[in-house]
């Protein structure tokens, strides 16, 4: 399949419904990864409301790879750790 783009972003934002249509869609075209950079703005909404999770479940469970961002602010100011032991 050739690369494929589906719009979940609008002027005044990006919605659940939008994000999970397009994943769905995506899935019917047959596609083999989906990669998504979504801002969460500022916080992560807990797992059983992210739709970003919701939808690459039902993505992983047909057999598709998903590449999903952690956030979009960039570095912070200062080091952060990534795990207890620091690397």
């Amino acid at each position: 399949m050739s690369p494929a783009a589906y719009k979940i972003c609008w002027k005044s934002g990006c919605y659940d419904s939008d994000i999970l249509a397009a994943m769905d869609e995506a899935a019917a075209d047959g596609v083999d990864v989906i990669s998504l950079s979504v801002d969460a703005g500022g916080y992560a909404p807990s797992f059983f409301r992210d739709s970003i999770a919701i939808g690459s479940l039902h993505a992983v469970s047909k057999g598709i790879v998903v590449s999903a961002s952690a956030g979009n602010s960039g570095p912070a100011s200062t080091p952060q750790q990534t795990s207890r032991h620091g690397y």
